[in-house]
């Protein structure tokens, strides 16, 4: 087996193996072989027992905290096998620097990495963690709760839903400064939070040509998750009338896309400074989450939907508490029930750092848009604009019966295309045709 990020080969001991030892350590283990050159020969050790000596030695004095592993001599081959179980306790550092692995090298972890290893060292999820700054307002989480629950937000529900982080260990009892504080899965469920949202952009005529490009973020991510799918909305569903009746078409299921879209915002890993991306393609559309699988999850786990991980186990339990998502890690088998008559199937890609799920368009359902020989929607709100001098959202969502959001996203679009234009600001925005 050649190497990989779980195996080593050296040709003797040098204290350059610590840095993998403190890698295997702080993520999954791994196995060093000493007694084998850069080619894979087994070409033995000189001398077993001071080798092994050495490496015991140098794993106490130079990692701390000392790791689990164990040392065994193949026999007639005088190889030695180093094998390093994952730690409880990372991070496990050389010289005072925690390592990684990437791929066959073992590097120092960065910054965000070992803001990770500390968390697993204390058994605690970045979302629990105290929220800088403090959030102020929770509309769309009352809201939703009021909604599902019967009852709005208050401070016993933030207890409950593990909200708030005691502060009674740096404060007395009697103390005024001693009253919890929010977390982070407060803050990203709040009206304002600085986090990268959701970066959602339509692609008409391939990578080059962009239309109506929406980033939404600060703001909670329930109301992003909201506008999100009125965006897919937008460009993956049409009406088509037949005789009397009205009948909804999605051209990719909105269920999988539901699914997908919740499990990029639940699961993400929010230390990574990045937006999630939802690319929009005629044929497909991709969704790329940030950050890869939960430490201790495998891909035959992801696959399999044996095994549950949640990397925000706070975050989770609310849209579960809420009715808005399953605990049992059922996303992808849902994703997939979704094709399961389809001759394309959704695909996944699973790296280090992030998670894409590609949906594609049903082919049978994209015919039957170009069949419909109902006018366009978007041509059908130019047309209204054109009859007046200008328009206001209300009056979009008067006239053609649409939900506010979808009367923003379609105005919206014919913005990004240059053929209106948005006049005024607040709620006294009108839009104009651009003569």
């Amino acid at each position: 087996m050649p190497e990989n990020s779980k195996l080593e080969w050296k040709s003797e001991y040098s204290n350059s193996c610590l840095k993998t030892v403190s890698a295997f350590a702080n993520y999954n283990g791994g196995v060093i072989l000493f007694g084998v050159d850069d080619n894979g020969n087994k070409i033995g050790v000189k001398d077993v027992a001071a080798t092994k000596l050495q490496i015991e030695q140098g794993i106490h004095d130079g990692i701390s905290p000392v790791p689990n592993f164990e040392l065994v001599t193949l026999p007639k081959e005088n190889v030695i096998k180093l094998t390093v179980a994952p730690g409880d306790t990372p991070p496990y550092l050389y010289k005072s620097k925690p390592y990684t692995r990437r791929d066959t090298a073992s590097v120092p972890a960065d910054y965000e990495e070992q803001k990770k290893l500390l968390l697993r060292g204390k058994n605690q999820s970045y979302d629990a963690m105290p929220a800088d700054p403090q959030p102020q307002h929770f509309t769309a989480l009352s809201e939703l709760l009021q909604e599902k629950i019967g009852t709005k937000l208050n401070d016993l529900i933030c207890k409950t839903f593990h909200l708030k982080v005691s502060n009674k260990k740096q404060f007395s009892e009697n103390d005024s400064n001693a009253d919890d504080s929010y977390n982070v899965a407060a803050l990203l469920l709040s009206d304002e939070n600085n986090y990268p949202g959701i970066d959602m952009a339509y692609f008409p005529n391939g990578i080059d040509t962009i239309s109506g490009r929406q980033q939404l973020e600060n703001e909670s991510v329930l109301k992003q998750l909201e506008e999100a799918v009125g965006v897919y909305k937008l460009h993956y569903q049409f009406e088509m009338i037949q005789g009397m009746y009205r009948t909804t078409i999605e051209l990719v299921p909105e269920t999988a896309f539901r699914e997908a879209i919740l499990n990029a915002v639940v699961h993400r890993d929010w230390m990574v400074p990045t937006r999630i991306r939802v690319s929009m393609f005629p044929d497909y559309m991709e969704i790329v989450s940030p950050g890869g699988l939960p430490y201790g999850m495998t891909e035959a786990d992801y696959f399999k939907d044996y095994l549950s991980i949640s990397r925000n186990p706070i975050l989770a339990n609310v849209f579960f508490r809420t009715g808005l998502m399953e605990t049992f890690g059922t996303g992808v088998k849902r994703i997939q029930k979704a094709y399961q008559n389809a001759k394309e199937k959704p695909q996944f890609d699973i790296g280090d750092r992030y998670i894409r799920v590609v949906l594609p368009v049903l082919k049978e359902r994209k015919q039957k848009k170009k069949e419909n020989n109902a006018p366009a929607e978007l041509d059908q709100l130019l047309d209204f604009i054109r009859k007046h001098e200008s328009v206001a959202r209300r009056d979009v969502v008067m006239h053609f019966s649409w939900s506010s959001s979808k009367a923003y996203l379609k105005l919206t679009e014919l913005c990004n295309d240059g053929k209106i234009k948005k006049v005024g600001n607040g709620r006294s925005v009108r839009y104009r045709l651009i003569v």
